[in-house]
């Protein structure tokens, strides 16, 4: 036998005898060292190499698969849902990674000190708040005060605004249009129900308006701030206000209370003034954490520059604790549809591919009785712990303390048109014979019964519920008072008591 040296068919190409050491055995061991003979594949077989990818692709594969899940998952929400509740799922559910609080919302609060048999308007009552009586307010002729919304189909809310506020406001400037904000063509509410608002006629100021088409691909809130500047012209022209009268701006869904608008009128509050307002959602028993400050009070001033009718922010100081913002608070599921496909937040309806599906009667009693949002969205918040604390929607109260008082007076008219109880609210479609009456209008009719951390009944503790109490909201403002209104349902016995 012989070893060959050099490359075989060169010139020096010779055969080598092989020594004892040529034919001992390799090393075992591995990987192999250098001079052992062993090169292909660093001494692994085909089928050892091929095993070992198979090994490392099966590792990438579990790790992969987690994020496949995810990818696929969104991509069936895309198809089933459309892009745009798609989007919105994104941008609301990861707000506090990327967004804060609005640096230009109204910061400064002025505590509010009020009880019930305490005067608002005297001199105590100003010092109070730190300010002074104004000097004309027991003379024979004190400033006006004129209180201007717009209206749409809100009537019923448009009745407990005037009952909360006849014996302070001195002129209701009521201004509506033949169209919604988005076009399309509506009735006159108020100008048809004027007959129910009767006993306040000498202190109404009425203006209707022809409203106009949207163009092709134009913004709903185009229309909205034309209809503003006709209430800043109908006060102008037709309401006349002096120079030192006031004019309080609001939707009709933004109601503030008697006592706070008394105040207002007679202490020297530095002017422009916002109030924020309680916040509820489908009635008086779903109060929620959302902020509403955009009702405003006014000094008028008829220019230059002249004083607008808005709705936007106008000074940082703002009255805390001010009256209430009852939001998509309707007698009829009709109404409910009408405003969701109407006003000028409707992209949040026709942004989605199945919009029909949120119109559905039966779809929005459900929502209706236990809280949920109508489009389906996610809160609107700034931190995990709101996020977490809001998630599952407003959590229903059994207090009816401090709501406008025709709520309480009135409450046969103002209450659920249901015969069932608080937690068994039907969800099949209302019955044409009761005109689709869905409302739970107020906390009137209560039951003594427990309720569930989840707004529908029987799940009894919940993770809800212990991440609400991990993040402590359930200890402190807001929250410690809806949470004192809270108590677990047994899943067995939903009156557990």
């Amino acid at each position: 036998m012989s070893r060959r040296s050099k490359r075989e068919g060169s010139a020096d190409y010779q055969e080598l005898p092989l020594t004892a050491d040529d034919v001992s055995a390799p090393s075992s061991s591995y990987p192999p060292q250098s001079g052992t003979g062993l090169r292909l594949g660093g001494g692994l077989s085909s089928s050892r190499r091929r095993s070992l990818l198979n090994g490392r692709n099966l590792c990438r594969l579990c790790l992969l698969s987690p994020v496949l899940v995810i990818l696929g998952l969104v991509a069936w929400y895309a198809v089933v849902r459309g892009l745009r509740p798609l989007a919105n799922l994104f941008t609301y559910g990861t707000r506090p990674l990327w967004d804060h609080h609005p640096e230009t919302d109204p910061n400064i609060f002025i505590p509010h000190f009020y009880a019930e048999g305490v005067r608002p308007d005297d001199q105590a009552a100003c010092a109070r708040h730190n300010v002074t009586l104004r000097p004309n307010t027991a003379s024979s002729s004190p400033r006006r005060l004129i209180d201007a919304t717009i209206v749409s189909t809100e009537i019923d809310l448009l009745e407990i605004r005037f009952r909360e506020l006849e014996d302070v406001v001195d002129t209701f400037v009521i201004v509506e249009s033949e169209r919604t904000f988005m076009g399309t063509a509506k009735n006159l509410s108020f100008a048809m129900n004027r007959g129910r608002f009767a006993k306040w006629e000498g202190k109404i100021q009425y203006m209707s308006t022809p409203g106009r088409e949207l163009k092709p691909g134009e913004d709903p809130f185009n229309v909205e701030r034309e209809m503003r500047q006709a209430v800043t012209d109908f006060l102008k022209t037709k309401v006349q206000p002096t120079n030192t009268d006031l004019v309080f701006m609001s939707d009709v869904d933004e109601i503030p209370a008697s006592h706070s608008l008394a105040l207002l009128k007679a202490c020297n509050f530095p002017l422009p003034i916002h109030l924020q307002l309680r916040q509820f959602v489908y009635s008086f028993e779903y109060p929620t954490d959302s902020r509403s400050w955009r009702a405003q009070m006014h000094e008028w001033r008829g220019g230059p520059p002249l004083t607008e009718y808005m709705h936007s922010k106008a000074t940082n100081r703002t009255l805390a604790d001010a009256g209430w913002h009852c939001s998509f608070c309707f007698r009829n599921i009709s109404d409910f549809v009408f405003k969701m496909s109407s006003y000028s937040h409707s992209d949040r309806l026709f942004g989605n591919k199945n919009y029909q599906k949120l119109l559905n009667p039966a779809e929005i009693q459900r929502k209706v009785c236990t809280g949920e949002d109508v489009f389906g969205l996610l809160p609107e918040v700034y931190t995990w712990a709101e996020l977490l604390w809001r998630w599952n929607g407003p959590v229903k109260s059994t207090s009816a303390v401090g709501v406008p008082k025709a709520v309480i007076q009135d409450s046969d008219r103002f209450s659920d048109h249901h015969n069932s109880s608080d937690d068994e609210q039907s969800t099949s479609e209302p019955s044409s014979e009761k005109d689709d009456e869905v409302t739970l209008f107020t906390t009137s009719r209560f039951v003594a019964r427990t309720t569930s951390i989840f707004n529908s009944s029987g799940r009894g503790i919940t993770w809800h519920l212990v991440l609400r109490r991990l993040t402590g909201l359930d200890q402190t403002g807001r929250g410690k008072r809806a949470a004192a209104l809270i108590r677990v349902t047994a899943p067995s016995n939903p009156a557990f008591p």
